[in-house]
This record gives C-alpha cells, structure tokens and sequence, in this order.
C-alpha cells in the first residue's frame, strides 16, 4: 500500500497529540528542588563530588544551575559538570553541551555544544543524539546537513527516543535528508505512538 507523504504530512499537523511532539534536550537530566539545596543533600553531594564521583559532579553542577544559588562552595556549575564529563559521564556530557548551546553560566559556544553532544551520542546517548541531529538539521555549530541530522535521529530512534521518530517520520515524508518514502514515514509514526501508550 503506497501512502502518499503529502497526506501523512497533513495527518501530522493537525492530528498529533502535544505530548508525543513535545521536544527533547531542552533541559538538564536531573531535577531538584530548593529543599534539596537546603537539606543534607547538597553537602552529601558536594562530599562525593570532591572525592571524584562523576554522577554527583553532574548532579552538584545541575544543583547549582538551577535550583541552588551558584558557587555556593566557590565552584560554578559548568566546573562540576566538566569535571564529571571528562570522566566519560554520558549525562554529564549531554548537561555540559546544553550549557554550552544555551549559554548558562558559560558564554554560548555551539562549537564545545557540538563537542559534547557528539560525545554523548557516539556512546548511545539518545538525547545527546537527537540534540546533535537537531544541530545538524538547523545548521547550529555545524554545516547544515540533513543526512546527519537523519543518522543522528534514526540512531536516537532505535533507542526508543519517542519525539525524535516523528522528526524521522516527516524526514521520510519530505524526503530531507533521506529518499522520500511514505511506508517508511507511516512506521515511524507508528512506532511513536506506540511508544506514547506505554
């Protein structure tokens, strides 16, 4: 059954539920609250963050970008994020790139963005691998290059990384950046909502 792309475009715009194209990477992968930075949290923390734990570095870091004033203990959030990304933590470096792309606490740098983006994404992390697709998509700190965006996409995707499979959707519907394909534009619409059920 051939399904022209056209129609499967149409059917997304005015069919989609929000939840399921809600964007990804648009913030930090960790949450806290206020009572987190006035409890014995933080100083537990910043305690295994001084002996080099790489999770509590990022979590210390997006603490201290979001919900506890910055540099309580002196050190600014990007240092404790940069600390646990050189020791290969995925999230961190995800955290550490959108600094960087959104310019909290650093000047905006889409070159270290990219960096660290593609750091994440070449070791599986899905929202590092849709963000540096995006990246690529939107021409961000790289040449704009839609067959990377779509790589980038397809392999966030095939980790079940819902809204990046309707981005893959309207690329096969388009034809940007992959062969116009309307069976494949239909099974990645499909595996999106299906994925939104769970």
């Amino acid at each position: 059954m051939f399904i022209r792309p056209s129609t499967i475009l149409f059917f997304v715009v005015c069919c989609i539920s929000p939840a399921v194209a809600q964007p990804i990477g648009y913030g930090m992968s960790f949450r806290s609250s206020r009572a987190d930075c006035e409890n014995g949290r933080l100083d537990e923390l910043r305690r295994k963050a001084e002996q080099g734990d790489a999770t509590a570095q990022n979590d210390l870091g997006v603490m201290y970008a979001g919900t506890c004033p910055v540099g309580l203990d002196g050190v600014p959030s990007v240092a404790w994020l940069r600390k646990a990304a050189e020791q290969g933590n995925l999230t961190a470096q995800h955290n550490l790139a959108l600094t960087y792309e959104k310019g909290h606490g650093v000047p905006q740098d889409l070159a270290q963005a990219v960096y660290w983006h593609r750091q994440a994404a070449e070791k599986g992390h899905p929202s590092a691998q849709y963000d540096l697709g995006s990246m690529y998509s939107e021409g961000r700190g790289v040449p704009k290059d839609d067959v990377q965006a779509v790589y980038w996409f397809r392999q966030a995707a095939e980790h079940g990384h819902n809204p990046v499979m309707l981005a893959l959707m309207i690329a096969y519907a388009s034809g940007r950046g992959v062969a116009e394909d309307g069976e494949q534009a239909l099974h990645w619409y499909r595996k999106a909502r299906a994925t939104d059920r769970r």
